[in-house]
């Protein structure tokens, strides 16, 4: 009897235990998930503050939450502009591509107009349609957001996604998004500021760049080769290129372009100043910028950036960078872009300046051809090259017959005309790789590099008949007397050369003209040597 009492008493005891136990899981529960919930906030706190970069933190932010919450589907959107830019979207347990849309009637929109997280445990479509929103295509069973503020504002969402379950969330998991949502604003503003500063660094180096090699370059070319590199390799746009005003023809000419092959429109491509952005930026000597949709992708975007280059008040060529990701570009990268542009003003004014400079000193105002000077420089490049390497080269001395009578009868403007079409002829008629050029008052002068004696002569033939069959010089009665000489089998220096030409060139003279002589001896020992270069 005893004995029953004894355990009888256990027994209750047992019973009492075990109630007080199952009364107490809920609270265990409980009490795991907020130590959960504050280990996995701070964390998220440790994790988001020490990265300064954006997608990092987006990505540390799902990861962390997904160990209390279901974040199988999950999406961190922001509102730019017109549009809503998904800078982290994950679809069952997939990360997918960034995307953006343009503003509609949406759960995000409304949630980032109302500043104030919305809570759907169970048919989410037919709260959509309360709320007068668009439906969605894919069936969700429960829906779990909150609004990301930035200074006092909301910018955009965070929400998880339950395409499976009913009553996947709770206001708990709100609260804890509401926490994260805080810690990653404060993370973002971080990352911003260091990105901002880190970029304005980069901007006055490259800035700096540009400016050195706009003191040091003298070709206008080079110089914007120089830009459009220095520009990609800053801000890593998708195409960006140069064009200089021609206003002759009323267009921009392409000089220079860097970015994705895909977007590369090709040097020389010429676009008119009355038409399209670039046109108009042009015309109106004004900064342009725009977002056109991509043709290849209904939801991407196309950004277009053109700035004028004026010096003054002259139009000198057009600047644009393009994007094919986003909507806009930011203020500071317009506003290092707008000080480029002054910087490139003056500079390619001085190249352009200089190279034109440059090229009255080198061509002949009359003929547009080479002058003497230019002549004598190539010709004694040419000579230090071909004494290295024993190669040949030859000289073809030109004087105009009755170009005299030219001037006496008819005039020196009517002259004038004659050596103008002479040094058209020449040019047109001579390989790109020989230096024409004028000589003296009516002799020209041809330097054909890598050419022997029989090529000289041949060619030398050639302009004579071509001189003869124009009509211009025909009925006026001028032909060419020439004379050719070829190193070193004529002369082992160029004094040498050029006085055999010269004396050949009036033994053209002395049998009446129009015709081709060569020198009648050669020096000793160079034609053995030539032929022995040739394989005779």
């Amino acid at each position: 009897m005893e004995s029953m009492s004894i355990i009888a008493v256990l027994a209750f005891l047992a019973g009492a235990g075990l109630l007080t136990l199952l009364w107490a899981l809920p609270y265990i529960h409980s009490t795991r998930r907020k130590l959960s919930e504050y280990q996995m906030l701070t964390q998220i706190g440790q994790a988001v503050t020490a990265r300064l970069d954006h997608d990092e933190i987006l990505r540390t932010i799902h990861r962390e939450l997904g160990r209390i919450c279901d974040t199988t589907s999950f999406y961190i959107a922001f509102r730019q502009g017109d549009r809503i830019h998904f800078d982290l979207e994950v679809k069952d347990g997939t990360v997918v591509a960034k995307r953006v849309r343009p503003l509609r009637r949406g759960i995000t929109e409304y949630i980032l107009d109302r500043a104030e997280p919305l809570l759907v445990r169970v048919d989410v479509a037919e709260r959509r349609r309360q709320l007068g929103l668009e439906p969605n295509r894919q069936p969700t069973k429960s829906f779990c957001a909150v609004p990301i503020f930035i200074g006092g504002s909301a910018v955009g969402v965070m929400a998880a996604i339950s395409r499976e379950r009913e009553n996947a969330y709770d206001e708990r998991d709100i609260e804890l998004m509401r926490t994260a949502a805080g810690q990653l604003a404060i993370a973002l503003e971080n990352a911003r500021r260091f990105h901002d500063e880190h970029s304005r660094a980069e901007y006055l180096a490259f800035l700096n760049n540009v400016s050195k090699a706009a003191i040091t370059s003298k070709k206008p070319v080079e110089l914007l080769n120089h830009v459009v590199e220095e520009v990609q390799r800053t801000f890593e746009f998708d195409h960006v290129s140069i064009g200089i005003a021609d206003y002759a023809r009323k267009e921009v000419e392409v000089k220079a372009e860097c970015g994705k092959e895909e977007y590369r429109i090709g040097l020389g491509r010429r676009v008119s100043l009355e038409a399209t952005m670039l046109g108009i930026a042009g015309q109106r000597n004004e900064l342009r910028g725009r977002v056109i949709p991509d043709p290849k992708q209904d939801e991407s975007l196309h950004a277009v950036l053109c700035h004028p280059i004026t010096y003054g008040e002259t139009l000198l060529g057009i600047l644009t960078v393009e994007c094919f990701s986003r909507a806009n570009f930011s203020s500071e990268e317009i506003l290092t872009l707008g000080t480029l542009a002054d910087v490139l003003a003056t500079a390619l004014h001085n190249a352009m300046t200089f190279e034109e400079m440059e090229y009255q000193s080198i061509t002949d105002c009359l003929t547009g051809i080479k002058t003497r000077r230019y002549f004598l420089e190539s010709i004694h490049a040419e000579w230090s090259r071909a004494s290295r390497s024993g190669r040949p080269f030859a000289v073809v001395l030109l004087d105009l017959d009755k170009f005299k009578n030219v001037n006496d009868n008819l005039g020196h403007l009517e002259g004038d005309l004659v050596l103008a079409r002479v040094g058209r002829i020449l040019e047109q008629r001579c390989r790109h790789s020989n230096v024409v050029a004028r000589y003296g008052g009516d002799e020209f002068i041809v330097l054909m590099p890598e050419t022997g004696i029989d090529q000289a002569r041949t060619l030398g033939e050639r302009l004579r008949s071509s001189l003869n069959a124009d009509p211009l010089l025909r009925e006026r009665q001028v032909t060419g007397s020439l004379g050719v000489a070829s190193f070193p089998l004529h002369g082992a220096s160029i004094e040498e050369i050029i006085r055999q030409a010269d004396q050949a060139m009036y033994r053209s003279k002395s049998s009446g003209g129009d015709c081709v002589s060569i020198p009648t001896g050669v020096r000793e020992g160079a034609a053995e040597s030539q032929e022995a270069r040739v394989g005779i």
